[in-house]
């Protein structure tokens, strides 16, 4: 709470300004809300020139109709009585004629009776604007629905007296509708949004802190003043209902057992609560992560941007740098050393943005209930730690990225596989490729709840170092070993191999020591490894002979799950399967056959003849021995003469 509200006090120069964010692949306006304030969607704008004469009124735009409006303590959360807001509010409150145009089974005209009365003290006391004394002359004259039905705005019913209870205003039943007001100058007719006051804001404000002269002890910040046990909720969106504090259950006990009330319970001043919940607000919009119902927040003590493990950090290193990747014809790096160059370049931008002290908040809060917010985890680290956190992740959890490029010609044997820049996949894609099931569409879905915590571990990976799951492991392991179960038209099973791939290094750094090389590894003599290069060439060689649109497996794909839990045998039957191919391509392209067989005879030759007899199950690096010999293929020479001799 108190880092919170401290970040309001950083910001405090951009409360109320509307600020416009990318979020993932829209761009929307937020704000930081000024204290005692919410938003709230109006459906209805009623303009009143200065001498309080009713202006004109419009209907609101459904993209325009968030409104600022100052709140009580009781009106933040009203769900049932009467509780007005003090200035902006629906027809209800703000129409003294409500009663005589509107059926209803019971009295209504307490409803204007409080708005009005709280609105004029409000009026009278010595933090008044002039604003709102013009719309408190004009609205206690108790003719608004009167002037809105002669506007045009509102529609009589059948009865010719009470309003039409069908008619609707931007989806919102008349008689619902919320009302924001603008002043005119009856005079040179300058316009004034009184949601959009900055000086109506501060005089709220002030007007607020002087109604409550009791104080005590708040636990947060160590001062002593106004104490309230009513705190917001909209912390995720809008419409969202849970609270992260709260104390108003006397039954489930929230705090009876050990506590006789709410006030021995806990004690966090109106003033605070407001700053931290606002403020917490404010960064979700702004940069929040969303995982289901779960929001995820990084931010760093003095506002300074923060990479994110959500983001592809190597992509904005390259941009940064000026390096250009276009199709097959970028300029890669070719080193695990290069990549971790780019990437402490791009890491070293932020880290010198910071002071010595700074630090970085890491927070996650979801909905344990539909009422209650949970503070799923919080931690403080010195930035320093966050950072080389967060480089040693992005430096061990990487390969190639991949994806198919379509020949201009049309011919689908014409289509390359094309192996582009390194790159870590974020911990998003990772659950995705690890978890999600291929519909339709194209699309891997994932259960909400699974995909929570799933993603919850893996920041844990990257913030504390914690070692990699085995039940993650397998579940890659098993969807990269059924390439069958996807569509070759999304080529979701390629990028799984991607994302699997970088996972798996990880993997075998923690628990062997070892770093796998991107690229091919000739000297390396595992037999898993072996057999997902001898996979692979047997793989390339009968796609080399496929006509165009064949979308068939290969048998290397169809018999990969064999392969992997028997090698030996399974090889046996996938070589003799291979054979017409090979006599295809050896009449063909003969050089290219040659070149298979150079491969074969330098990877039986890197086996011990009792690895490559037995039938022990292999495990996940034969995957990244077929990727890595996939790539050679893709990438060499000799393959792109072998496309322009075809074409």
């Amino acid at each position: 709470m108190n880092a919170l509200s401290q970040i309001y006090d950083l910001n405090v120069g951009v409360v109320g300004k509307r600020e416009l964010v990318k979020v993932g692949n829209q761009e929307k306006f937020i704000v930081l809300l000024p204290l005692y304030h919410s938003t709230q969607k109006a459906q209805l704008e009623v303009v009143i020139y200065s001498d309080a004469s009713f202006a004109c009124a419009k209907a609101v735009d459904e993209v325009d109709s968030e409104t600022i409006i100052p709140t009580t303590e009781d009106s933040a959360f009203r769900s049932s009585g009467i509780a007005p807001h003090p200035l902006c509010d629906k027809l209800i409150y703000v129409a003294g004629d409500y009663s005589e145009y509107v059926k209803s089974k019971k009295s209504t005209d307490s409803y204007f009776e409080n708005y009005i009365n709280g609105l004029s003290e409000w009026v009278h006391s010595e933090h008044s604007h002039p604003l709102i004394k013009i719309i408190y002359d004009y609205l206690k004259q108790g003719t608004l629905i009167k002037d809105l039905i002669e506007e045009g705005l509102l529609q009589i019913g059948a009865d010719g007296k009470h309003l039409d209870e069908k008619y609707k205003i931007s989806k919102i039943a008349q008689a619902e509708c919320f009302v924001r007001f603008v002043v005119r100058d009856s005079q040179n007719h300058e316009s004034y949004n009184v949601w959009e006051s900055k000086e109506l804001y501060n005089s709220f404000i002030e007007f607020e802190n002087s109604r409550h002269k009791d104080v005590d002890l708040c636990y947060v910040s160590g001062e002593r003043k106004y104490i309230t046990y009513k705190h917001s909720s909209k912390i995720r969106n809008t419409g969202d209902k849970a609270k992260l504090l709260s104390s108003n259950d006397k039954t489930n006990f929230t705090y009876l057992g050990r506590f006789k009330s709410d006030k021995e319970a806990y004690a966090v001043s109106r003033e605070v609560s407001q700053k931290a919940h606002l403020a917490l607000r404010w960064l979700i919009e702004r940069q929040g992560i969303t995982i289901g119902s779960a929001k995820y927040l990084f931010w760093e003590s003095e506002m300074n941007d923060v990479v994110e493990p959500d983001e592809n950090l190597f992509q904005k290193a390259i941009a940064a740098i000026g390096i250009k990747l276009e199709d097959d014809k970028e300029e890669l790096p070719v080193t695990n050393a290069e990549y971790a160059r780019i990437v402490a370049y791009r890491l070293k931008g932020y880290r010198t943005k910071l002071n010595p002290d700074s630090k970085i908040m890491f927070l996650c809060v979801d909905a344990a209930t539909t009422g209650r917010l949970s503070l799923v985890n919080y931690q403080e680290f010195s930035a320093t730690y966050y950072y080389d956190k967060l480089e040693k992740w992005y430096n061990e959890v990487v390969w190639r990225g991949s994806y198919i490029k379509e020949s201009p010609d049309g011919n689908k044997k014409h289509n390359q596989r094309i192996f582009t820049d390194f790159y870590t996949p974020i911990p998003k894609e990772i659950v995705k490729y690890a978890y999600g099931i291929e519909r339709s569409t194209g699309n891997l879905e994932v259960d909400d709840k699974l995909f929570n915590i799933i993603y919850r571990n893996i920041m844990d990976c990257i913030i504390y170092e914690t070692p990699l799951s085995e039940s993650l492991i397998k579940k890659l392991y098993e969807r990269c070993a059924s390439p069958q179960k996807y569509s070759d038209k999304y080529n979701n099973w390629n990028r799984l191999m991607d994302v699997a791939c970088a996972v798996f290094r990880k993997y075998y750094i923690d628990k062997i020591g070892v770093e796998f090389n991107l690229a091919v590894d000739k000297n390396c003599t595992d037999r898993s490894y072996l057999y997902g290069r001898l996979v692979a060439v047997a793989d390339k060689m009968e796609l080399d002979t496929y006509k165009n649109g064949e979308a068939r497996l290969t048998n290397a794909k169809r018999y990969m799950s064999a392969m992997l839990n028997s090698p030996f045998k399974t090889w046996k039957y996938i070589n003799e399967r291979i054979l017409p191919y090979n006599e295809k391509i050896l009449k063909t392209t003969p050089s290219f056959y040659f070149n298979y067989e150079k491969v074969f005879c330098e990877i039986y030759n890197s086996f011990d003849q009792n690895d490559f007899e037995s039938n022990k199950e292999l495990d996940a690096r034969f995957f990244m021995g077929f990727y890595s010999q996939q790539q050679e293929f893709y990438t060499s020479k000799n393959n792109k003469d072998k496309d322009t001799e075809e074409k």
